[in-house]
């Protein structure tokens, strides 16, 4: 008989939250199979402090690994740093969970949920990794620690016109990126991928396209090798990606294989609740100092409702050209304040290689901007609605402006999220983040 906690353990798994789409990054594309038959390797990445679920003992950190896991740290000089890992910690997340349905709570009672792990990264650590088989954590491919340097003499902003030459264990890489075209002849989002082609003509893409995404800035912060034996010749990366609203999102290719991690740097509390399973979890950051925001605020400035989003939407689909779908000028006490829901055309793959968009299942090619106090900003990337309004709201938290967005992307998911300004940052950052799942 399926219990609560495993319905809570499987809905954190699938949904669009913190602890699955942003801890954990499990092997979002595989660039090079094993050899004779051998299954293919996968790679798990997580990054500092975040909730480490996959296979962890129902005892409280710390706890000693099966099998390796490996941290990737940068030094000032561009090298990089390799370190073995083989425990655990308590996480920098803490998680309440909540009965909501009085029929669960002696479920609830018999079958808590286990203790939560972290790896215990050190310090200086971006971000932890292994690999092998996802579901066999006894045992992972070996790698040297140590300190490598990169064959590029510093982090590179990659741009549809990059261009360099590396020297990698004798050999001589010609690195370039590749991209596709909108109409206009700009950039297409997402489309950008990473090449290396070798003197002798072998090529190898280190970073394909990502499907459905958008990004500030995406550099290449280390290249050289840090794989022996099979994939000895294949040549490693790793790349850090800004999103449009400012999640920070790590590629790593080791030995050919290709892993995700993401997170926010405004640690925003993160709700989610089941209405089948009866139950809420709300995550917090021990970094985040602010209360929680009240369920409402302020007054409601305007919505939207599918009939009029939607049809918006396709019509810009169609032209294939950004678009400005709707504008509002708003007055928050005596400040002006600007909201305008644009669209950006994404890149869209077919059956070649591509990277999955890691920032969440409930994105899509809308981006709701703010502008206010001479800045502009990307508050959220959306798409079509399934049902119901886009709603805004305005109002103040400890006497900052702040924000209120409602949408409902799919019919069996509603979201809100709430910004506050943030007067040192000069720009809205993510408080509250609540998503409701019926079943």
């Amino acid at each position: 008989m399926e219990t609560l906690a495993g319905r809570m353990q499987a809905a954190g798994k699938v949904r669009a939250g913190r602890r699955w789409a942003s801890a954990i990054g499990i092997c979002l594309l595989v660039l090079a199979t094993a050899a004779h038959g051998q299954a293919e390797t996968s790679m798990s990445v997580t990054t500092p402090g975040d909730v480490w679920n996959i296979g962890t003992p129902e005892t409280a950190p710390p706890w000693t690994l099966p099998a390796p896991w490996y941290a990737v740290s940068l030094k000032e000089d561009g090298h990089l740093i390799l370190d073995t890992v083989r425990h655990t910690r308590k996480p920098d997340w803490h998680e309440k969970y909540e009965v909501t349905d009085a029929a669960n709570q002696r479920d609830f009672a018999e079958h808590p949920p286990g203790p939560e792990h972290a790896l215990d990264l050190p310090a200086t650590a971006l971000l932890g990794f292994r690999l092998g088989d996802v579901s066999d954590l006894k045992s992972s491919l070996p790698l040297r620690p140590g300190d490598y340097p990169s064959a590029l003499p510093s982090p590179a902003l990659l741009h549809d016109r990059w261009q360099a030459t590396a020297q990698v264990d004798g050999r001589t890489w010609h690195l370039s990126t590749d991209s596709v075209r909108r109409k206009d002849g700009a950039l297409l989002a997402g489309s950008l991928s990473l090449v290396a082609t070798r003197d002798d003509g072998q090529k190898q893409v280190l970073m394909p396209p990502t499907e459905g995404a958008a990004f500030e800035r995406q550099e290449l912060l280390w290249l050289g090798t840090l794989h022996s034996g099979q994939h000895a010749a294949d040549l490693d990366v790793l790349v850090r990606r800004t999103l449009l609203t400012g999640q920070v999102e790590y590629v790593l290719r080791v030995g050919g294989v290709i892993g995700l991690a993401s997170f926010d740097p405004d640690r925003p509390y993160d709700v989610f609740s089941s209405g089948i399973g009866g139950y809420m979890t709300t995550d917090v950051h021990t970094s985040q100092q602010r209360p929680v925001p009240p369920e409402r605020f302020g007054r409601a400035a305007f919505s939207i409702g599918d009939t009029a989003w939607n049809p918006a939407v396709d019509e810009a689909e169609k032209a294939g050209l950004p678009r400005v779908l709707f504008d509002r000028q708003l007055m928050l006490d005596d400040e002006k304040l600007r909201i305008t829901i644009e669209y950006l055309p994404r890149f869209d793959a077919t059956d070649a290689p591509h990277l999955t968009n890691a920032s969440g299942l409930w994105g899509g090619p809308v981006l709701v901007k703010a502008h206010f106090r001479g800045k502009t900003q990307v508050l959220l990337e959306s798409g079509r609605l399934d049902d119901g309004n886009f709603s805004l709201g305005l109002g103040k938290l400890d006497g900052e402006p702040a924000i209120q967005i409602g949408t409902q992307p799919h019919y069996n998911n509603v979201f809100t999220y709430d910004w506050v300004w943030d007067t040192g940052k000069q720009r809205f950052v993510r408080l509250y983040k609540w998503q409701s799942q019926g079943c």
